[in-house]
C-alpha cells in the first residue's frame, strides 16, 4: 500500500473554500433582493408615515420611522430626515429664545440670590447674552476670584483673625461637628476650604483643600495632645510620675504611700493635677491628704499650688 502524498488536501480544500465563499454569495445577493423588493412594497407607506410625523411635529417618531431604512440610497427619505433634523432644530431654538426672553423679564424683578441664580442660569442658556453686562461680567469672573481667595486664606490664613469680613465674597462658612468649647471648625463651600479657629482669640490655626481637612488635623492635633499629655502619667493607676516623687519625699513615711486618684485639667498651655493619697504622719496614723499642682504638657512639676486633707 503506498501512502498519499504530503499535502494531498490541498487542492480538495481550496476548491471546498471557494464553493463556501460563492454560496454565501448567492445568500447574500437572494437576501439584497428581497430586502429591495420588501423596500419598494412598503416604501410608499413608510414615506408617508414619516411625513406625517415631521408635519405635526413628531420629529423623533419620524426619525425611529426613517431609521430601519438609512442605509438605503433613497433621495426622498434623505430629504425627509433632512426637513425633520432642520424643523427639530428651528424648533428647539425657538423654544431657547422664548425661554431667554421669559428669563430676562424675571431677573428685571427678582433679587439677591434668586437674581445670581437666574443670571447663571442665563448666561448657560445664552453664552454670549448681552443683558446685564457688569451683574454677568461679574459672575464670569468670580470662579477666578475665589480660587485666589482660597489661594491665600489657605497660604496665609494661618495665625491671623478669621476673615470675616471676607464671607461676602467667599460665602457663609459651614460648622462642622468637630467645633468644640475650644475650636471652631467650618467649611466654606464656595471655595472648598475647611479651617480650624481658638474661640477665645478668634485666630485661624488650619486652613486647607476639602471639608475633611480641618476636622482630620483636629483629630491628628488632638491625638498627638493626648498622646503627650498621657505619656506624663500612669498608664496603670493613673498618677502623674513626677508629682508622685514630690509627695513622697515630703512625707514622713514615703513607704507608706498610696495612691487613692488622680485627676487633671488641660488649661491649654499647662496642666492641673490634683493627687489624692494615704500615708502614715508623723504619728504614725493613716491619714488621707491631696496636693493639686501646676504641670507642663510633658507632666513636669511648675509648682504646688495647695494641698490639703
Amino acid at each position: 500500500m503506498t501512502n498519499p502524498p504530503k499535502g494531498g488536501c490541498a487542492k480538495g480544500c481550496l476548491v471546498t473554500s471557494i464553493i463556501g465563499i460563492a454560496i454565501l454569495m448567492v445568500f447574500g445577493i437572494i437576501e439584497d433582493f428581497n430586502s429591495a423588493n420588501e423596500w419598494k412594497k412598503k416604501r410608499v407607506d413608510v414615506l408617508a408615515s414619516i411625513e406625517q410625523a415631521v408635519d405635526r411635529g413628531d420629529y423623533e417618531r419620524a426619525f425611529s420611522l426613517a431609521d430601519p431604512h438609512k442605509s438605503r440610497n433613497d433621495a426622498e427619505l434623505k430629504q425627509l430626515v433632512s426637513r425633520a433634523e432642520s424643523l427639530k432644530q428651528e424648533t428647539e431654538e425657538r423654544a431657547r429664545q422664548t425661554q431667554i426672553s421669559e428669563l430676562v423679564a424675571e431677573i428685571k424683578s427678582t433679587k439677591g440670590s434668586e437674581r445670581e441664580a437666574k443670571l447663571k442660569q442665563l448666561i448657560s442658556l445664552d453664552p454670549d447674552t448681552k443683558e446685564f453686562p457688569e451683574e454677568i461680567l461679574e459672575i464670569r469672573e468670580r470662579p477666578q476670584k475665589l480660587k485666589a481667595e482660597a489661594e491665600n486664606f489657605v497660604s496665609n490664613g494661618v495665625g491671623k483673625k478669621v476673615p470675616y469680613e471676607k464671607w461676602s465674597i467667599v460665602g457663609s462658612p459651614e460648622t462642622l461637628d468637630s467645633t468644640n468649647n475650644k475650636y471652631w471648625v467650618a467649611y466654606l463651600p464656595d471655595i472648598d476650604v475647611s479651617f480650624v479657629s481658638e474661640k477665645a482669640s478668634h485666630k485661624v490655626i488650619f486652613a486647607g483643600y476639602g471639608k475633611r481637612s480641618a476636622p482630620d488635623y483636629l483629630a491628628n492635633k488632638d491625638a498627638a495632645r493626648k498622646k503627650r499629655l498621657e505619656g506624663g502619667f500612669s498608664a496603670w493607676d493613673g498618677s502623674n510620675w513626677e508629682l508622685t516623687k514630690l509627695i513622697k519625699n515630703s512625707m514622713n513615711d514615703p513607704g507608706s504611700y498610696e495612691h487613692v486618684k488622680t485627676a487633671y485639667w488641660d488649661m491649654g498651655d499647662h496642666l492641673v493635677v490634683r493627687t489624692t493619697f494615704r500615708g502614715k504622719n508623723a504619728f504614725g496614723g493613716i491619714v488621707k491628704n491631696w496636693v493639686k499642682a501646676k504641670t507642663d504638657l510633658d507632666g513636669n512639676v511648675v509648682e504646688i499650688m495647695e494641698q490639703g486633707q
